[in-house]
């Protein structure tokens, strides 16, 4: 075999297209114009080149750009232009309006331009634009009111005193929880970074919230956003508000302030005149150059709540069947499980349970408000859960009702729950609860004797008063039970009470000593004597004196008398009935009294010297003739006499018996019972001693008659703990700000 070639051929060839390609970058070089077209050229020198020739084409388009915003400027400054020239023109028509030389129909066709130029002035503000982007107008910048707590919003607690997590439209989620939508918090619900999150809920509702770092769930803000479509207005990508509910037709002249409520917030925007509903979407979604406005929602204070509220309670009736602890102290038992009644009396512990997920309310049964209702007690925020639909929780004006599950006792209450509290919250606030053990039991009381007066037989008073037995509590349903009442009737009670006395033998004792004593004066007899001369000689001066002497004698009449007792002791022994209850045997120990009086009459004499209208005698020879005449000066005045007494004949002796009342007061008990646990009313009888002793005795019927059956209100007594409830009903609206970037640097 043998292989043909041609070498010299083959290496011409080659020589050639070395020849070629040197010529061939030289060529392209010259033609360019550039020293390196390729990497291959010079790897290094072509990046360096590249770099500049960014640069340079960057400083190219910024020139544009630049040349773009004087063109968006001066675009701006010539619809100003226009509109400075019209007010210059208004201000021209307000000074030729202001001369006397016009008409009434001049001016107001002065007024008619002025409106126009109005008018036009604020059409450029609307249409004034710039490569379709509006220049001077801006989107709506809203109006938040809250007319209430917005209970979309809420931080509730995972334990007592403990930040659990957030709870949007009365769908709790947990710290976990809100980690896993976006959040960083520890456990504590404190940012550990700067937060900015936003997740969708289960039906779709945006929820955006900030919160910076080292800030608590306390301080967190959600921001709302709105927006809108041909069908109406967003919020949070929720549809509050369609334009026909705003009462907006869409033609133009819905000029205006439009207000729509969206949860419990009051959202108003002014629509200016002209705008149809493509420009109010524009108004609320933004344009091109500004964002639309959104408004933030933080805590503004705190409220303190009940963490559980009792509404209402439910009356019963006592029967056959229930009669038996239908007076039983009863306590709310509650656990984690759910709610049930304890019998505390007895000890019998805990009726069936109603489960938390069993309570959902519907709304207030009292005012028909509806919009609280459908909240079932699902969700405390304690697992990790993912809150679809179905988690949704109670709400803090949701009206919940327990009934027991007791056939025989169906207690049954109306309560609230605060929507911020945990489950150890409520154990804690409701837990031992007692009810209200006051009973109703209508009935009258009667008692009656021979002579249809509160008297017994014989006459005598019988007072019956403090009543238990008609009285509405608890001691008198136990004791009409206690004492036969049926209560599956009407029927009454009668009975009646009875007494007599016997003496108790050798028990008279005597009072030999009078215990008591007086001397009474009955009378008195005066008479004086004619006044007669008494001569007397002071022998201390040695002088002589002549008196006027009165002797005057009176006779007291007295009466004497003395008192003395002695006593006889009785037993007054009271019995009776009222339908199956017997009274006890009451017996009083009555010592009757008896009196003796001996009495007497005396008479005393009492004298008494008077001397008066005394005459000095200084003459001796008048004094020596009185003495020889057998005048004797006496030396000393008479002394007034002793009384006298005289006693005439003692009465006869009276004995008698003390005709005084008694009075005692008794209980009326059931057989077996203790006046202090079980009387059922208090009588008091007073009768004479004579009637004790020489009576028979006597009776008083009784009657009670039922009114009504017995009742029973179980209303809770509350005692429940409060909580702080954060507020969210601070407002910050954050209007929208137009701005305009012009990119004048040669990187992006």
């Amino acid at each position: 075999m043998v292989i043909q070639h041609n070498l010299p051929s083959m290496f011409s060839q080659r020589q050639l297209g070395i020849t070629t390609g040197i010529k061939k970058k030289s060529t392209e070089k010259l033609s360019s114009g550039y020293r390196i077209n390729r990497a291959a050229d010079d790897a290094a020198g072509l990046a360096i080149s590249e770099k500049m020739r960014r640069q340079i084409r960057g400083m190219t388009q910024n020139l544009d750009n630049i040349q773009e915003g004087v063109s968006f400027c001066q675009i701006a400054d010539g619809y100003l232009q226009e509109v400075h020239e019209m007010i210059q023109r208004v201000n021209e028509l307000g000074v030729k309006g202001a001369t006397d030389t016009l008409t009434s129909d001049d001016r107001s066709y002065i007024d008619m331009e002025v409106q126009d130029i109005k008018e036009e002035m604020q059409r450029i503000f609307n249409v004034a634009s710039y490569n379709e982007m509006l220049i001077f107008r801006v989107p709506y910048s809203p109006t938040v009111m809250l007319n209430q707590e917005p209970y979309d919003t809420q931080l509730f607690y995972g334990s007592q005193g403990q930040i659990g997590g957030l709870e949007f439209n009365n769908i709790r989620y947990n710290i976990d929880e809100l980690n896993a939508k976006g959040m960083n918090l520890d456990a504590n619900g404190v940012a550990l970074t700067d937060n900015d999150a936003q997740f969708a809920l289960y039906d779709g509702e945006l929820v955006h919230l900030r919160l910076s770092q080292g800030q608590s769930l306390e301080d967190v803000r959600r921001v709302y956003h709105w927006s809108a479509d041909n069908n109406g207005v967003y919020i949070n990508e929720q549809l509050a508000s369609t334009w026909a509910d705003l009462g907006i037709s869409g033609s133009g002249h819905d000029a205006g302030i439009h207000t729509f409520t969206y949860r419990s917030m009051d959202v108003s925007f002014t629509v200016p005149e002209g705008d149809k509903i493509p420009e109010m979407i524009l108004g609320l979604n933004g344009d091109g150059i500004t964002p639309s406005a959104t408004w933030d929602l933080s805590v503004s204070g705190v409220t303190t709540r009940n963490v559980m509220d009792f509404l209402s309670s439910v009356t019963l009736s006592a029967n056959e069947g229930n009669e038996g602890y239908f007076d039983h102290d009863f306590v709310l038992s509650v656990s984690p499980t759910g709610l049930s009644m304890m019998d505390r009396t007895d000890g019998s512990g805990t009726s069936q349970v109603s489960n938390w997920s069993s309570f959902s309310n519907v709304g207030d049964p009292i005012a028909h408000d509806v919009t609280h209702s459908n909240f079932p007690i699902v969700d405390w925020g304690l697992d990790i859960d993912g809150n679809d639909a179905s988690q949704i929780t109670f709400d803090t004006e949701a009206v919940y009702n327990y009934t027991s599950k007791d056939p025989k006792l169906p207690v049954s209450f109306d309560f609230k729950l605060a929507d911020v509290s945990s489950l150890a919250d409520v154990m804690a606030s409701a837990n031992n609860t007692a009810f209200t053990n006051e009973i109703s039991c209508p009935a009258s009381f009667s008692y009656r004797g021979s002579d249809d007066e509160h008297r017994t037989t014989d006459g005598t008073a019988l007072t019956i008063y403090n009543v238990r037995l008609t009285e509405n509590n608890n001691d008198a349903y136990r004791l009409q039970r206690d004492y036969g009442r049926n209560f599956d009737t009407n029927a009454a009670l009668s009975g009646q009470i009875t007494w007599r006395s016997q003496y108790v033998d050798g028990s008279e004792t005597d009072h030999t000593d009078p215990v008591s004593g007086q001397v009474t004066e009955i009378g008195r007899t005066t008479s004086s004597d004619a006044p007669a001369d008494f001569y007397y000689h002071d022998a201390d001066t040695d002088t002589y004196w002549k008196y006027d002497e009165t002797k005057t004698t009176t006779e007291i009449q007295s009466r004497k008398q003395a008192i003395y007792k002695w006593t006889k002791d009785y037993d007054v022994i009271y019995d009776g009935t009222l339908g199956t209850a017997d009274m006890k045997d009451d017996v009083e120990r009555i010592t009757v009294g008896y009196t003796q009086t001996k009495s007497g009459s005396f008479t005393t004499t009492v004298v008494n010297y008077d001397y008066s209208n005394a005459v000095q005698i200084t003459d001796p020879q008048e004094i020596q003739d009185l003495i020889d005449s057998g005048v004797e000066f006496k030396d000393s005045f008479k002394d007034n006499p002793d009384p006298v007494e005289v006693a005439g004949d003692d009465a006869t002796d009276i004995t008698e018996m003390d005709d005084g009342l008694i009075s005692k007061m008794h209980t009326f008990v059931a057989e077996g019972e203790s006046d202090d646990d079980n009387y059922g009313f208090a009588f008091e009888h007073t009768i004479t001693y004579n009637k004790i002793i020489n009576g028979t005795g006597g009776q008083s019927n009784l009657n009670l008659s039922f009114i009504g059956p017995a009742t029973r209100a179980f209303v809770p007594l509350s005692h429940t703990n409060t909580i702080a409830e954060h507020d969210f009903m601070n407002v910050k609206v954050n209007p929208p700000e137009k701005n305009l970037v012009i990119q004048a640097s040669p990187d992006s």
